[in-house]
């Protein structure tokens, strides 16, 4: 059985391969990995990355900067509906 995975242009993995299930389908710039290798990065995919030639952790800077590029987080259940409940105040109010 052979693995391979493919990568991003910024080096993220996006995907993984086993030709025994994917026959022909596994996209030509794939890169074979060893069966350690795909348990390893299959586990945490975001962690690692493909620099050059090798696929490597990525450092914790660039862990950092991935998190702070994220969109936020939405509202919570409760947080949305405090802001409906206080709608509703304000409604009664004759504020809102």
């Amino acid at each position: 059985m052979n693995y391979f995975a493919t990568f991003k242009e910024n080096g993220d993995i996006s995907g993984f391969y086993v030709d025994t299930i994917h026959g022909e389908s596994i996209p030509a710039n794939a890169m074979k990995i060893t069966e350690d290798q795909w348990k390893l990065f299959s586990v945490n995919a975001n962690l690692y990355k493909l620099d050059g030639d090798t696929v490597r952790p990525k450092t914790q800077e660039e862990r950092d900067a991935e998190l702070a590029a994220l969109p936020p987080a939405p509202p919570s259940l409760a947080d949305r509906i405090a802001y409906l409940e206080e709608l509703e105040l304000l409604r009664m109010l004759g504020e809102g």
